[in-house]
């Protein structure tokens, strides 16, 4: 497992706690198993590339737990386009399978 923080620059760096001990992990695996159901998997890195796609959309995890819903926006939209294009291939592979 990866071990991160984020330093003031919101860089990921190493620590000593995981990925899935953070705060941004949990409220992305939240969002995440409300809008695509538990059965998704993320890693590590999908957890870290989430979370630079929520800042680069000008997301503010302090807004975002302030409940700012513009961040709550830009926090699935980051989800979404690591997600969906999973599930549209899932989806696919089981069409051909079940065929």
């Amino acid at each position: 497992m990866a071990r991160i923080s984020i330093d003031p620059a919101n860089q990921w760096v190493p620590t000593d706690i995981g990925v899935q001990d953070t705060a941004a992990y949990k409220i992305i695996r939240q969002v995440t198993d409300h809008t695509w159901g538990s059965e998704m998997e993320l890693s590590d890195d999908d957890i870290i590339t989430i979370y630079h796609s929520f800042r680069e959309l000008g997301g503010s995890w302090e807004a975002l737990m302030g409940g700012d819903m513009s961040s709550v926006k830009k926090l699935e939209d980051s989800i979404d386009a690591l997600v969906a294009p999973r599930k549209m291939d899932q989806e696919q592979l089981d069409l051909y399978t079940s065929a």
